[in-house]
């Protein structure tokens, strides 16, 4: 088909040219934390006085940064690859994270692959209250308040639970153990573990995509079982903060081009198919060239 130099030429800038294309039509990935911290972490006050977020990420060996409800909307949020959001806040950090300039980062954030971690856990020392939802792809998420500690596993087999070897005895008795229940979650949300009188019905951990992303939603008061160890509080933080990380890692490079992250596999594919049938034209190609 090309019996010239000039041929070649022209095929090899066609798969260039196809590959470009490919790159700017993928509605843009974001690569979320190549220059920042692997976390940050949104607070106003420490969640029943314990830094636990911060503990458990050193325990771990993440980066992480720190900041605040009120410059939060001057945060570059492409630095991070996960953002916690701290329980037991006041009221005025719930109203700062409500606004709308506020939930459009945030859907940013996670749309393009970047992971949540929401603990609403609300009604703690700190006696704020959250009623509005900021949550990317949950517009309608409420709550009721009610001290709960009984609580079941509803997905078992959901990598937070497994690799915490919660059960139903170490989630319960935390002297408190969630502040409520969530309603109205997404059509698309996991149940991860829920009120005993009806854990599907009455949810208190949950877990939905959103775009190429993920919100990770919580009324357990996580914090607190991770500083004064009830039952399997400690491992519970430890292994949704792993598991938030593993799925907001980098899905790889192609063509010296770092690709996506959770949720960017698709591309990568795509590319991977292109370069690997670029590859085997121009094999054969060469094959007959030489054989002339």
């Amino acid at each position: 088909m090309f019996n010239s130099k000039g041929g070649m030429s022209g095929y090899i800038l066609f798969v260039a040219l196809l590959l470009i294309n490919l790159l700017a039509s993928c509605n843009a990935t974001i690569v979320h934390g190549t220059d920042g911290a692997d976390f940050l972490i949104v607070k106003d006050a420490d969640p029943w006085n314990n830094p636990s977020n911060e503990e458990a990420l050193i325990q771990l060996g993440y980066t992480y940064d720190v900041v605040n409800s009120t410059n939060f909307v001057n945060t570059d949020l492409g630095r991070y690859k996960v953002i916690i959001i701290a329980s037991d806040q006041p009221d005025s950090f719930y109203a700062n994270l409500a606004k709308p300039v506020i939930k459009s980062k945030l859907e940013v954030f996670v749309s393009t692959g970047g992971v949540l971690v929401a603990h609403m856990c609300d009604r703690g020392w700190n006696t704020g209250f959250w009623d509005e939802s900021f949550l990317p792809g949950a517009p309608d998420l409420s709550h009721i308040t009610v001290l709960l500690n009984n609580l079941s596993v509803a997905d078992p087999m959901h990598p937070i639970i497994v690799n915490s070897g919660a059960t139903n005895t170490s989630i319960d008795d935390w002297r408190f153990s969630a502040h409520g229940y969530f309603l109205n979650p997404p059509l698309n949300a996991t149940i991860i573990i829920g009120n005993a009188l009806d854990p599907l019905g009455q949810p208190v951990y949950i877990e939905w995509k959103y775009g190429r992303g993920t919100v990770l939603a919580t009324m357990m008061t996580i914090e607190w079982g991770y500083a004064h160890e009830y039952g399997s509080g400690k491992e519970l933080l430890l292994a949704e903060l792993r598991y938030a990380y593993s799925i907001s890692r980098m899905v790889g490079i192609v063509g010296g081009v770092l690709i996506g992250t959770s949720g960017g596999g698709g591309f990568v594919v795509q590319a991977l198919i292109i370069a690997g049938i670029a590859a085997a034209s121009l094999g054969l190609m060469l094959r007959r060239k030489t054989a002339k």
